[in-house]
């Protein structure tokens, strides 16, 4: 099938650690084609019409050391009834060069090949097939693997859009308009230190609480209980500490967390400040952003994604399940 979008972009690595900063040598660019479908229907009303479908392309990162990154994303836009609409981008991206301490030692950016991938920007409309894009792009592999600085870029870019025909086969739903509480349980890792070590196990337990404010926003609230493998490490090294944290309830670890979400439908989200009450993480702080991706799959079930960090540094990245206990 022939993709009915295709986006060209121009940019620039923006380095947030001294380790990456003598490796980017140039602007970054690239290529996407996407293959979109439009909804007027469901919760595409509330947002005042969207578009949405897989995108697959090619980024140039501006590092020649770290070449570049094959991409394949889920592509929203919203709000196409107005000028000027919202984009989001969350998918996976692929890097042939990675960290490797005995042959890559500079490349401190990425401590794997494959990496998750999340963008959000802005786009207005120039012509009836042409808009103009300025969005913040994020790769990185939620300190599953480390060394985890990530590659954050800032680009625009032209988008050339060809007849994109409204989707009458499949309807979309309307988004949470009542209270619900959910009961969530993920299973997730971290690796240890700066530059990749020991990988801890983290599980959680929540029960999280969603008040929709309307179509498109929820108030959102979680309490947490975690079995937290790097409650036996080093605050500094981040590995294991012979006789630290060796039993069961040692290894607990509770915390809250409040904020906002956006609803797309079947698909939430979720943005939270939290702190951790008990037995904070060594080397993090107990505050926290809580990152939360909720998709619904069943009435009752959802699929969790979730990434925890403190400070721009990630803490754990798990993926789970969550049920409806009241709705």
């Amino acid at each position: 099938m022939i993709p009915n979008t295709i986006h060209f972009d121009l940019g620039k690595w923006i380095p947030h650690h001294k380790w990456t900063i003598s490796t980017i040598d140039g602007p970054s660019w690239g290529i996407r084609s996407s293959w979109m479908k439009e909804h007027n229907d469901g919760w595409g009303v509330d947002h005042g019409g969207i578009q949405h479908g897989l995108e697959l392309g090619y980024w140039h990162t501006g590092s020649t050391e770290h070449k570049g990154q094959g991409l394949i994303a889920w592509n929203l836009r919203t709000g196409l009834n107005n000028r000027l609409h919202w984009e989001f981008r969350i998918g996976l991206a692929y890097s042939p060069a990675s960290y490797e301490p005995d042959i890559r030692p500079e490349l401190r950016a990425l401590g794997s090949r494959l990496n998750g991938l999340l963008e959000i920007g802005t786009s207005i409309n120039i012509s009836p097939n042409l808009y103009l894009r300025a969005c913040i792009q994020h790769t990185s592999n939620g300190a599953i693997k480390r060394p985890n600085p990530g590659i954050n870029s800032f680009h625009t870019g032209i988008s050339w859009m060809g007849d994109i025909g409204a989707d009458n086969r499949t309807t979309i739903p309307l988004s949470p308009k009542s209270p619900s509480v959910q009961l969530g349980l993920i299973q997730g890792a971290r690796d240890a230190g700066s530059f990749g070590g020991t990988i801890y196990g983290v599980t959680e337990l929540h029960v999280q609480y969603n008040h929709p404010l309307g179509p498109r926003f929820a108030l959102t609230g979680n309490s947490s209980l975690l079995h937290h493998g790097a409650l036996r490490s080093d605050k500094e090294s981040g590995e294991p500490v012979l006789g630290q944290a060796e039993e069961l309830h040692e290894r607990l670890q509770a915390a809250v967390a409040f904020g906002g979400a956006v609803q797309w439908g079947s698909v939430n989200l979720d943005l939270m400040a939290g702190y951790v009450y008990l037995r904070p993480t060594p080397g993090f702080y107990r505050t926290h952003l809580r990152s939360q991706l909720n998709i619904r799959v069943s009435s009752n079930l959802k699929i969790i994604i979730l990434l925890r960090s403190t400070r721009f540094r990630a803490d754990f990245t798990a993926l789970g399940i969550s049920i409806d206990l009241m709705r």
